[in-house]
């Protein structure tokens, strides 16, 4: 049979700090009662005021001192928390410099929910936004990610005018073309290009969506001979018109969808007067035209 261990000189019973067996052990050692009173009493904490935690803000190692605790916080059992406050604030700053958060109440539309802080529906007005000029609208005109800013009617023309783009270009030099062969018109000045979308007589929009397109064409001694003119994408004829008989003009129009990056369109004539002709370059007469419709 083991025997149970006998407590130590230095542990009372329950396995706490013994002070006789403390007293004993340091007396053991030469010290005096009156020298453990002031050892005792230079190792004790005294008393903090309340609303302080003890700590260093020295920058350096150093004694634990009291330190005030600011306003928002507050100290429970064994934790230092923030404190309660009102229903439906913030802990935040509206005083313009550094301070100590207080409580910010959340209205003008905002409202908390849980673990969130959204805007109600409905909850901006006319009231909580700040003044715009007459004749303005709030938007970002800049083409890239920006702050909201006052953006004039000017502003707001030029942002939808890039949704779309329009085009024209015309002929300016004879052209010959060959008998009975469908050839691609040469368009060497253009009027307007509002995307930059137009190159080599050829259109090819970055934007999808329908597009009003309109093709002319105008030749010289072709008045009894079959001629047309056509409007080809990718390549196919998809919109043409032809005539004869002393008809020189021709014109064709019509409503296109296009993909916007891929697809493109030209300008295509025909004549079969039995030998090669020549357009009559007209800006009035042999142009191309595009523009993308809402």
């Amino acid at each position: 049979m083991v025997d149970a261990p006998q407590p130590s000189p230095l542990t009372s019973p329950q396995g706490g700090p013994s002070l006789a067996g403390l007293v004993n052990a340091i007396q053991q050692n030469g010290k005096t009662l009156s020298e453990i009173y002031q050892a005792l009493q230079a190792l004790a904490i005294g008393e903090i005021a309340s609303g302080t935690v003890l700590g260093n803000s020295s920058g350096a190692t150093a004694t634990p001192t009291a330190q005030t605790v600011g306003a928002g916080l507050s100290l429970a059992s064994n934790e230092l928390e923030l404190a309660t406050i009102a229903n439906d604030t913030l802990l935040g700053n509206s005083s313009g410099a550094a301070a100590v958060p207080t409580g910010q109440a959340v209205g003008g539309g905002l409202a908390l929910a849980a673990g969130a802080l959204g805007v109600a529906t409905n909850g901006i007005t006319n009231s909580m936004l700040a003044q715009a000029p007459a004749d303005t609208i709030k938007g970002n005109g800049t083409g890239a990610t920006a702050d909201v800013t006052d953006l004039t009617a000017a502003d707001v023309v030029s942002l939808i005018d890039g949704q779309f783009p329009k085009v024209r270009a015309h002929q300016t030099t004879a052209q010959s073309l060959a008998n009975a062969t469908w050839t691609k018109i040469t368009l060497d000045t253009v009027d307007f290009d509002t995307n930059s979308n137009f190159a080599s007589s050829r259109f090819t929009p970055t934007i999808a969506g329908y597009y009003r397109v309109t093709g002319s064409v105008f030749f010289t001694g072709t008045s009894s001979s079959p001629i047309a003119v056509a409007v080809y994408k990718d390549g196919s004829n998809v919109s043409q018109g032809q005539g004869g008989n002393a008809i020189d003009i021709l014109k064709t129009s019509d409503l296109i969808f296009m993909n916007g990056s891929t697809d493109y369109l030209e300008l295509y004539a025909y004549q079969g007067s039995g030998a090669s002709a020549d357009t009559d370059p007209f800006s009035y007469a042999i142009y191309f035209a595009a523009e993308r419709v809402p």
